[in-house]
């Protein structure tokens, strides 16, 4: 069973004697578990403590149950990593007057065995709460698993029984890991000369280290493959390379940190090496960079002659995709060390972009041989671009579209189709019933906001849809119709019932608009929307019926009436005569 770390005893046997003893102990779980070595296994048991400890002042006493563990190295700085076979203590504050410790350790996941005892039952030692301990020292063994390591620590009370637990997570390294911070190199080089690489090795540890930096190039010379530098802890230091250019174009390096053996982090970097060959080098300026599209340009291209003897039969000639070279100008004179010239051309853009023209100088030394140099400039052609808003029918609309942040109700400027062109419009606009609503971009594109790429002068339009507002109001019965319509739709307009009431009542008689005009005398009706529309039922009271009503009701009321009267004027019979042998008294 491999052990993680060894406390190293004044007594190596009973040191020998403890570690086996220690090793037939159960297991604790997870460092997060709440568990306690069990008392009946150590109970009267508890072996002396021969381990190494000092005391170093007193600090605060602990809560119930808490123990503050820290790990100090050999000059007393607290610690968060271990590296190579460093020694180091387990510093913690005693929250008993005497104690005995235990002591487990878990490797980092994936080891196997996953931890072990590294002190069990020792003591007890008699200290005095809030004692500060030094207990160890401990050092890493040969295999030691990188990673994080986590310590569990208890003290056990054997006066009150009571327990204190601590819980320490430390990481051990064979040395501290490190970064290649940055990789300082120049831009521009010139095969022959020699130039410097400066590599910054940032240092992650908390403690100083020498590492190994190493470089690799072709077309390159070092003055060394291989350097060291010291790093502080938390710190970064420079090595710097030395090298020669010996041929052009693109050359890569590449660079490796190591840490001892291992390789801790690398960069690749590029350097573009020029060749300068004698006689004239295309520097200088080419103007205008900016040009506007179907405009047409003057193009000055200035030479100088870098090299070491005289430039003879200099010409120049461009190549220039996307534009139209309208005139250009060859030139043969001699150009001595040092001397300059200048050649124009005509130019008229074909489309917007940046573009890339090429002007060839060829020439001649002293000895007949030819050269040439080719000068790249990178130019900017301009497009005329034009924004503004329209309905479907056609007409421009006063509707704010944003263009890169900015709001314009019409656009028309020249602009660089390189940069990016964002552009929104609203989706919906509304205002006083009448509402705006975006369908699509002149060109098909469906999306209110896009990024726009053109290379050619561009007149884009957002269209909209025209909607109005159509209200519909009626004193009486209920109305249908009410809501938004696109411009030069039908609109049906409808109230039910017709009429209201008994008697008198109230009849539907004609619909008007806002401005009192009759629309129409029917109920239900179409009518083409040309704009926002307030359109009312207009009413009438109708006494046709309660007059009927009356009439009927008078000629009821005569009726009876009359016949009252009638049954008034006729006679009133006798009464009957007495029955017989009635006697009658007058």
């Amino acid at each position: 069973m491999r052990k993680s770390f060894k406390l190293v005893l004044f007594l190596t046997l009973i040191l020998l004697f403890l570690a086996s003893l220690a090793l037939m102990q159960p297991e604790p779980p997870s460092p997060e578990s709440e568990w306690y070595p069990p008392t009946e296994s150590f109970a009267g048991e508890t072996q002396p403590l021969t381990y190494s400890y000092s005391t170093s002042g007193t600090g605060t006493v602990p809560g119930t149950g808490v123990l503050n563990l820290k790990l100090v190295d050999i000059n007393g700085r607290l610690r968060n990593e271990i590296y190579g076979s460093e020694s180091f203590y387990l510093r913690f504050v005693t929250p008993f007057n005497s104690w005995v410790i235990f002591l487990y350790e878990w490797y980092p996941p994936g080891n196997v065995p996953k931890g072990h005892w590294l002190i069990w039952a020792a003591g007890p030692a008699s200290t005095g709460a809030g004692v500060i301990v030094n207990m160890g020292y401990f050092r890493p063994e040969r295999g030691e698993p990188e990673g994080q390591h986590v310590w569990k620590c208890w003290l056990w009370d054997p006066n009150t029984g009571n327990w204190a637990v601590g819980i320490l997570r430390f990481n051990y390294y064979r040395f501290p890991r490190a970064i290649i911070d940055r990789v300082d190199y120049p831009q521009n080089i010139v095969v022959g000369k020699s130039y410097e690489l400066k590599v910054y090795v940032r240092n992650l540890g908390e403690k100083s280290y020498t590492y190994k930096v190493r470089v690799q190039g072709g077309g390159l010379t070092f003055d060394s493959l291989e350097k060291t530098v010291n790093v502080p802890a938390q710190s970064t230091s420079t090595v710097t390379f030395t090298f020669t250019v010996q041929m052009g174009g693109v050359l890569s390096v590449d660079v490796a940190l190591y840490g001892d053996t291992t390789q801790l982090d690398s960069k690749h970097v590029s350097l573009a090496s020029k060749a300068l060959k004698p006689g004239p080098m295309v520097t200088g300026d080419v103007t205008p960079t900016t040009l506007k599209e179907g405009e047409e340009a003057t193009l000055t291209v200035t030479f100088i002659n870098k090299g070491s003897g005289e430039a003879k039969q200099v010409t120049a000639k461009i190549d220039a995709p996307g534009f139209m070279v309208v005139k250009g100008m060859d030139f043969s004179p001699n150009m001595p060390p040092g001397g300059s010239g200048k050649v124009t051309f005509t130019l008229r853009p074909l489309e917007g972009g940046r573009k890339t023209v090429k002007v060839e100088v060829m020439y001649v030394d002293e000895q007949g041989n030819r050269y040439s140099d080719t000068l790249e400039a990178s130019l900017t052609v301009l497009v005329k671009l034009n924004v503004y808003a329209q309905d479907k029918d056609g007409n421009q609309l006063q509707i704010p579209i944003t263009i890169n942040q900015n709001q314009y109700t019409s656009f028309s400027d020249w602009v660089d189709p390189t940069s990016g062109i964002q552009l929104s419009a609203p989706k919906t606009v509304e205002k006083d019933n009448v509402r705006y609503i975006f369908e699509q971009w002149s060109d098909g594109n469906t999306l209110a906001s896009r990024q726009l790429s053109i290379t050619k002068s561009t007149t884009l339009t957002a269209v909209y849809r025209v909607e109005y507002y159509v209200t519909v109001s009626s004193p009486y019965g209920e109305v249908s119709g009410e809501g938004w319509y696109p411009a030069g739709e039908e609109a049906t307009i409808s109230v039910s019932p017709t009429q209201i009431g008994f008697g008198v009542k109230n009849v539907f008689d004609h619909w008007e608009d806002e401005n009192g005009n009759v629309l129409s005398s029917s109920p239900e009706f179409k009518v083409k929307i040309t704009g926002p529309m307030n359109i009312k039922a207009v009413w009438r009271t109708d006494y046709t019926e309660a007059a009927i009503i009356g009439a009927v009701a008078a000629a009821a009321i005569a009726l009876a009436a009359y016949m009252a009267m009638s049954k008034a004027r006729k006679r009133v019979p006798p009464p009957p005569p007495p029955p017989p042998g009635t006697r009658v008294y007058e």
